[in-house]
């Protein structure tokens, strides 16, 4: 089981497909396809609650675009804080950094990123 925060799998995201875009090994792939998975789903819900956030806390402008107002943005804040520190579950073993194989390329920045997921 991997534990998570909501702030590491927003930090993680870009890294993470970076990492599935690589050539791996058949079972390596397929241990970080469903860890992406998972990770894609929590991505998702987190979207919703920021974007429910932003509705309910701002105002649209002429074009329509809602942003929210300073009066709110202490408010928002403070909720966005709560959001992101939330500890998540993830239904999966991490991956060893060897099982990704000597042809992965894969950036330090990739991997300290993924740093919950892919472990030593």
């Amino acid at each position: 089981m991997i534990q998570i925060k909501v702030a590491q799998i927003v930090g993680g995201a870009e890294s993470i497909r970076n990492i599935l875009a690589a050539k791996l090994p058949v079972k390596t792939a397929y241990q970080l396809a469903r860890i992406g998975k998972a990770l894609g789903k929590e991505l998702d819900a987190y979207n919703m609650a920021r974007n429910k956030l932003i509705t309910d806390l701002g105002e649209a402008d002429e074009q329509g675009n809602i942003q929210v107002t300073n009066g709110n943005l202490p408010e928002f804040a403070k909720q966005m804080n709560e959001l992101l520190a939330m500890e998540i579950k993830i239904e999966a073993e991490p991956v060893k950094v060897e099982a990704l194989g000597d042809k992965c390329e894969v950036s330090a920045a990739d991997l300290m990123a993924c740093d919950l997921w892919i472990v030593e």
